[in-house]
């Protein structure tokens, strides 16, 4: 009788040994022949064979079938580690379960990406994924090389046994020429002692490196509105490039890792420059088009890529000379209204705004309450840290965390374990009425975000929003419960938000946290403290003065955590936290104590020598004493205002970056203009050559697609723009007539076009180099069992309601 398949209580194990053949099946736990022959002996036995197959069968495949299989799987994987070996090896696109595909060149990573659907090919796959990490951890390099060696030894040994050599002989073999060949190594290596042998081999182990876009297209200027259907609520509307490339997604996995890469490039053009998301898109689909069809034809692509990125810094410089400083209201608002799709009224609300807090002021955009558009300025501050987890986000406009009359805690402290003027802000926010609004209230913001996504508590944006909040203030880590709960459970009897700032929150407090806020519904989030040093004191406590509460951990402050009361808690009336930053508004501290604080730094001011030590006390200076602008968008309905602060989002971005880099004539003619940089550009090679001629060609795509959006005809525009002494005439798409650029208002921050050419440039030339792609097989998931239903109940007890 033929076994074909076979199970056992203990291990799965080779039986078949009996026959002398070798077999395929995953070994729990050693035994001898005679072990193994015994019990094949004992399953022979009619009850016991069915008992045992019953419940652990297992599939076998024997000797030549076992190691075809298996070498099936170490082939592909051998093959697509391989494309990357050498100075000219190509790059791997690998899909990830969550954010963007991965481009690489490493064959430790391309290996462990690899997973077969197949049994027996996983196997042999597992098997040089294993040969791959341990050369990995060995030595850190050599990955590549030893999936194609090992790939090689299994396949010439399985042929060699598939013709009757003995097996353990064979390893044998193998294994004394490897300690010859490593003896030979060792007396033919030199040592690495000099700076330039050190470069040298940094340089070869990074292969060599010394140094979509039809939809997104739609949305360029004159350009027509692009409409996304959305899984809750209203569809939406917008002109926005990167939320039209963030709505994108393909059932075909292949499409969708392309679709992928070229809104890495939008999302990085937006977080840069804050706009130039279309253009960059654009330009991306371009160079990747070209850069396909020259490489298809036999191009290098390693050398194609040098081509591109020369012919990038050359237009860079081009474009950096090209442009021209922003310093009045009138040339900000020009700019912020280009940046809106050239509306008019959003580039007036946002110069005015700048000027009341500075064009480095902290500017907010909201959600109007009006038809109209309004501004508004408050007291507050906002710093660059947001939640410590994205747990604690509450708010389902965006991943963010809000709040409102919320008490702050404030500590110097790391929170860990459970035992038992000049750099403020613009923000952008709902309006409530039909107008847009500008408003300046008293607030700060910080580059801090929320530490863990839990806390986020809106769906509009991934946000954390509080109203009336508390603050809880530490200089340093707190790391016991007894220093949490109190805080905790007088947020609970107060029930005000807790937003808890400290140097770091993690651990079992952390967890704690988060459960309370997913099980108990507790509003509260974590926040680690900005900057560093004696820097992150006297921001803490600018922020306790602002919102008149106490710093714990201060040397001056003696109160423990564990003994807080009610009135050390900052209070605030909004905290709204992303996953980036923070910012505070209508802080409740005594507005004698922070006049008497700012005459403080002041004096600091005028006291330093210090250059670097000037800016920070002029950063902190412009929380406490400018306030922050908040833009109220209004509009009839929530379509409406979304659209609309998608718009102003962009040009207040867009105006921060004309602010720091200047302006350069805006249309596509900028990038148009800088192509006689190109001219006298020298290339080591002729495929070098071949992607400057990419280059050429992509940066007459954003004037080509804004033409033809306008339904002109592209390529007499375009020529006639470039006969044209004029450095700015250009064709103004809205009114359908050729103009000077600069003097018609149609402009582009400089840094804007720059992020978005480099941005395109590096992913698309990176993505001509590919040779091989990986993508995740769907699992099949079972169907659930009818008739299950219910729940888990139960929970934690204790701290008054809290887990």
């Amino acid at each position: 009788m033929r076994v074909t398949k076979l199970a056992l209580t203990y291990a799965p194990i080779g039986i078949a040994l009996a026959r002398d053949q070798p077999i395929s099946v995953r070994l729990y736990m050693p035994f001898t022949r005679s072990q193994a022959i015994g019990m094949l002996r004992l399953c022979t036995q009619r009850s016991i064979v069915r008992m045992l197959v019953r419940g652990f069968a297992k599939d076998i495949k024997f000797g030549p079938d076992g190691r075809a299989a298996m070498l099936q799987g170490v082939d592909v994987l051998a093959d697509a580690v391989a494309v990357t070996m050498g100075p000219k090896g190509r790059n791997v696109v690998i899909e990830q379960a969550w954010g963007s595909p991965k481009i690489t060149k490493d064959g430790v990573t391309v290996a462990k990406a690899i997973d077969f659907k197949d049994k027996y090919k996983n196997l042999g796959a597992k098997l040089v994924q294993d040969v791959a990490n341990k050369a990995n951890e060995e030595a850190g390099d050599g990955t590549t090389c030893a999936c194609v060696l090992a790939r090689s030894i299994a396949k010439e040994g399985f042929e060699n046994i598939s013709k009757g050599a003995n097996p353990i002989e064979v390893r044998r073999g193998v294994m004394k020429a490897v300690d010859a060949l490593v003896e030979e190594l060792k007396a033919m290596s030199r040592k690495v002692t000099t700076p330039e042998e050190i470069a040298q081999v940094a340089t070869i182990s990074a292969n060599g490196d010394s140094s979509i876009g039809n939809l997104i297209s739609e949305a360029m200027k004159k350009g027509r509105n692009v409409v996304i259907e959305q899984a809750w609520g209203s569809p939406k509307i917008t002109k926005d490039g990167v939320t039209v490339a963030k709505a994108i997604d393909f059932k075909d996995k292949y499409k969708n890792l392309g679709a992928k890469l070229v809104q890495d490039v939008a999302n990085k053009a937006n977080e840069e420059a804050g706009d130039g998301t279309t253009c960059a898109c654009v330009l991306a689909r371009s160079i990747a088009k070209e850069g396909f069809e020259n490489i298809s034809k036999g191009a290098n692509p390693i050398e194609v890529r040098r081509g591109v990125m020369k012919a990038v810094d050359a237009l860079v410089e081009e474009l950096k000379a090209m442009s021209r400083k922003v310093t009045t209201p009138e040339e900000i608002a020009q700019v912020a209204t280009i940046s809106a799709n050239g509306d008019s009224s959003i580039g007036n609300l946002i110069s005015e705004a700048m000027k009341k807090v500075g064009n480095k002021g902290v500017i907010t955009v909201k959600d109007g309450k009006t038809l109209n558009d309004e501004l508004e300025t408050i007291e507050g501050m906002k710093f660059d840290r947001g939640y410590i987890s994205p747990y604690f986000i509450n708010t389902t406009k965006g991943a963010k965390v809000e709040f409102e009359k919320a008490l702050l805690l404030l500590s110097e402290k790391k929170i860990s374990s459970v035992q038992v003027g000049n750099k403020g802000v613009i923000t952008v926010k709902d309006g409530k009425t039909l107008n847009d609004e500008l408003e300046t209230i008293e607030g700060m913001k910080f580059d801090r975000g929320y530490i863990s996504p839990y806390f986020i508590n809106t769906t509009k944006g991934a946000k954390v929003e509080f109203e009336k909040a508390l603050l809880l203030l530490s200089e340093k880590k707190i790391s016991s419960v007894q220093e949490i709960v109190p805080a905790l459970e007088l947020a609970n009897k107060y029930r005000k938000p807790l937003v808890i700032i400290a140097e770091d929150v993690d651990g079992e407090a952390l967890t704690t946290m988060v459960l309370n806020r997913l099980k108990v519904g507790l509003q509260v989030a974590a926040v680690k403290a900005p900057g560093f040093g004696d820097n992150r004191k006297n921001t803490l406590k600018d922020m306790a003065i602002a919102t008149g509460g106490t710093v714990f951990g201060d040397e001056a402050n003696m109160v423990k955590l564990e003994d807080v009361q009610i009135q050390d808690f900052g209070e605030a009336e909004e905290v709204s936290i992303t996953k980036d930053d923070t910012l505070i508004l209508r802080g409740k501290g005594a507005t004698e104590e922070i006049e008497k604080r700012v005459a403080l730094i002041e004096e600091e001011i005028e006291a330093s020598t210090s250059e670097y030590e000037k800016e920070k006390l002029n950063e902190r200076l412009a929380k406490l004493s400018k306030g922050v602008a908040v833009l109220k968008v209004g509009g009839a309905s929530e379509v409406e205002v979304n659209e609309k602060k998608d718009r102003v989002t962009d040009a207040l971005n867009a105006t921060r970056a004309a602010v720091e880099e200047g302006i350069v004539p805006g249309g596509g003619v900028a990038l148009l203009r800088a192509l006689k940089a190109l001219d006298k550009l020298k290339t080591d090679n002729l495929d070098q050559a071949r992607g400057v001629k990419i280059v050429k060609k992509a940066v007459r795509e954003p004037i080509t697609t804004i033409v033809r959006n306008a339904g002109i005809d592209a390529s007499s525009v375009v020529e006639k723009v470039l006969a044209h002494s004029d450095v700015a005439y250009g064709y103004d798409a809205l009114n359908d007539q050729f103009v000077n650029m600069v003097d018609a208002g149609i402009i582009d921050p400089t840094k804007v076009i720059r992020t978005a050419l480099q941005d395109a440039a590096g992913v698309a030339s990176l993505l001509a180099t590919t040779e091989c792609v990986v993508t995740e097989v769907p699992k099949e998931e079972p169907a659930m069992p009818g008739g299950m239903g219910g729940g888990m109940g139960g929970g934690m007890g204790g701290m008054g309601g809290m887990y």
